[in-house]
């Protein structure tokens, strides 16, 4: 019978990133695929409110936020697709899922609703 050495199940340990197996749960499965030199609309939720320590992590990843979502823990960012799998390595964020614009947020916006960010 053949064994597995300990050696080879780190190297493949290591390389399972590399392979694309096993994205991360935490990224929402309509970002796979994303071009990492796209910029991408997402949602960011964190374990508890992002403060400015986390808001000044998602900026040195190249993140610009569009609207913070208290209510549930959450901002709105453009960033890169390249930063998205380091961003989901932080203990702090729980999920990134890809933004959509409702179109009551569009509505708002177009009269100039108070809540919009962009900045």
């Amino acid at each position: 019978m053949y064994r597995l050495s300990p050696r080879f199940i780190k190297f493949a340990l290591l390389l399972t990133p590399v392979l694309g197996f096993g994205a991360s749960p935490k990224i929402a499965r309509d970002l796979d695929g994303v071009s990492a030199q796209a910029t991408v609309p997402v949602i960011v939720q964190f374990a508890s409110s992002p403060d400015n320590a986390q808001k000044q992590k998602l900026k040195n990843h190249g993140g610009r936020l569009r609207r913070e979502l208290g209510m549930i823990r959450s901002a709105a960012y453009t960033l890169p697709a390249a930063a998205l799998n380091a961003l989901a390595n932080d203990p702090q964020v729980v999920y990134i899922g890809k933004y959509r614009r409702s179109l009551e947020e569009g509505a708002r916006s177009q009269i100039g609703g108070a809540d919009h960010v962009d900045g």
